[in-house]
């Protein structure tokens, strides 16, 4: 693409640019030549096409231009309608008392999130226990996942609905996100933070001492998640060492029994 010189805000060599085709010209044909097969005849070299910068998004390698680049070549809406935003901003805080009927209440249990430093969302945590013997046999451990549940915060036909829908999910960066819902439910009503009560969806697993994995069940249920780690802490803890960050017996023993369910599986 032959690009003019100039364009907006002095774009520079090196530069990463948006740029919108302008003219395309079609490959030019020879004449036929005087002796030899038909096929003998073929397109001569077309000039390159002409292209206008529309955008300057910065310089080659750095993390914005990349960020701007994969941004502008998928189309990847960052901004939510004004109508999405107002329903996010009126959502209560709370969780009604008719949204906890008929869900299984595991606030009890010690589920953990585990994020990199840097997340800003923790929509999904875990937590173990021992599976009840099956067939005499015991030693199998029953694995919980759980994943934030937003249906009720996202009403059917409604504009954050709409806007999840065109979106289809978050697109993870190394130093930034786009989320699918506003930072409103992502970053606060939908984030499984500790000691707060969180609508969730459910899944019992029974790994055996082989590692095999028997699906127990589903369940919309509601936790109280025990602790919010990162990866590195936790990874200490895993691997048999101690971290200053991880005092809670508790997380801490959750922590062991999930790295024996992990080297079991792999």
């Amino acid at each position: 693409l032959w690009v003019r010189p100039g364009g907006p805000r002095g774009a520079e060599p090196g530069d990463v640019v948006a740029a919108e085709v302008v003219a395309a010209p079609r490959p030019r044909r020879g004449k036929r030549p005087s002796r030899g097969p038909r096929s003998a005849r073929g397109p001569r070299e077309a000039p390159p096409p002409e292209g206008r910068i529309v955008e300057v998004l910065g310089p080659l390698g750095t993390p914005d231009a990349d960020f701007r680049a994969i941004v502008w070549r998928h189309r990847l809406p960052l901004a939510f309608s004004p109508e999405a935003l107002a329903e996010a901003d009126a959502l209560d805080a709370g969780i009604a008392p008719a949204s906890l009927a008929g869900r299984l209440d595991l606030r009890a249990q010690p589920f953990l999130t585990i994020d990199p430093a840097t997340a800003r969302d923790h929509d999904d945590a875990i937590f173990v226990e021992p599976a009840p013997a099956r067939g005499g046999r015991a030693g199998a451990d029953r694995l919980w996942v759980a994943i934030a549940d937003v249906a009720g915060l996202v009403p059917e036909g409604s504009a954050l609905d709409t806007e999840a829908r065109q979106r289809g999910n978050s697109v993870y960066f190394p130093d930034r996100a786009i989320p699918m819902l506003p930072e409103r439910l992502s970053g606060e009503l939908c984030s499984l933070r500790p000691d707060t009560d969180r609508l969730v969806l459910a899944v019992a697993l029974d790994v055996d001492r082989d590692g095999a994995v028997r699906p127990v069940g589903f369940h919309e249920a509601v936790i109280r998640s025990r602790a919010r780690l990162v990866y590195d802490d936790a990874a200490l803890v895993m691997e048999g060492g101690e971290s200053p960050a991880i005092a809670d017996p508790v997380v801490r023993e959750q922590l062991v029994r999930l790295a024996a369910v992990g080297r079991r599986l792999t």
